[in-house]
């Protein structure tokens, strides 16, 4: 749910076009609320670097107990699998064969 807001003005001299960023999910809860409605720029911000579209999940298969992950996308397929309980990986192995820089992620 989006914050009360106790004064109505309080966006008066805010340019309304300008990307409003708010949890996933939240969208048309902020855009039924008084103040934030006004904005017609917004848009959800990810909870995780993995929700961003770099996921690459073509390496799993339910069955397999072994997995072997080389790219920040595969990690990130890992972590969207673990966030969104597709699989918790328990019993299973999971091998980085290379090292994984996650810097232009953060």
């Amino acid at each position: 749910m989006p914050p009360t807001i106790s004064n109505i003005n309080v966006f008066e001299s805010v340019d309304k076009t300008i990307p409003l960023y708010v949890p996933e999910g939240s969208i048309e809860a902020y855009r039924t609320v008084t103040g934030w409605s006004e904005f017609t720029n917004i848009q959800a911000i990810f909870l995780y670097w993995s929700d961003d579209n770099i996921c690459d999940t073509t390496w799993y298969n339910s069955s397999d107990t072994i997995f072997n992950l080389s790219t920040p996308e595969q990690l990130g397929g890992l972590a969207y699998l673990v966030n969104n309980q597709r699989d918790n990986f328990n019993n299973k192995t999971i091998n980085l064969t290379a090292d994984i820089n996650l810097a232009a992620h953060s």
